[in-house]
């Protein structure tokens, strides 16, 4: 198969991921202040369309030896809004009105052509501050 169109297949996941994760309301309906305030919904549609790529490449039998990885906001529950703009703020030494429009425009993309290293501590920071994050290959 042709490289420019599996380039352009991963692309057009990416951006149906993105567009998806945009039609769902940022904020949880209030049935009880006990309830997980993450949307299971947006983690399990993420994990879905993370699957549906790997069977993809799988079967097409492209292996990502990737060395570049980019780190994508993908939610913030309204929750832990505060402590993860603390974050954002310690991770990318923007101002606080930066740090905070970037957080409340999720889905974004943070950093982008990081090192593995690098991309997996942001993320755990930002999880441990209770956001959503993914990582991606850079392509």
């Amino acid at each position: 198969m042709d490289f420019w169109l599996v380039v352009s297949l991963l692309g057009g996941l990416v951006t149906a991921l993105i567009v998806l994760s945009n039609f769902i309301p940022s904020s949880p309906p209030r049935r009880s202040l006990l309830q997980n305030p993450l949307k299971p919904d947006t983690r399990w549609q993420l994990d879905r369309m993370e699957r549906k790529l790997d069977l993809i490449l799988e079967h097409l039998g492209i292996q990502l030896d990737a060395t570049e990885f980019d780190v994508i906001l993908a939610e913030v529950p309204p929750t832990h809004k505060i402590s993860v703009i603390k974050t954002v703020r310690e991770l990318t030494s923007l101002r606080l009105k930066d740090a905070k429009e970037l957080v409340e425009s999720a889905p974004v993309l943070l950093q982008t052509r990081s090192p593995l290293e690098k991309a997996t501590t942001i993320k755990r920071h930002l999880e441990e501050a209770g956001a959503i994050v993914t990582i991606t290959p850079h392509l």
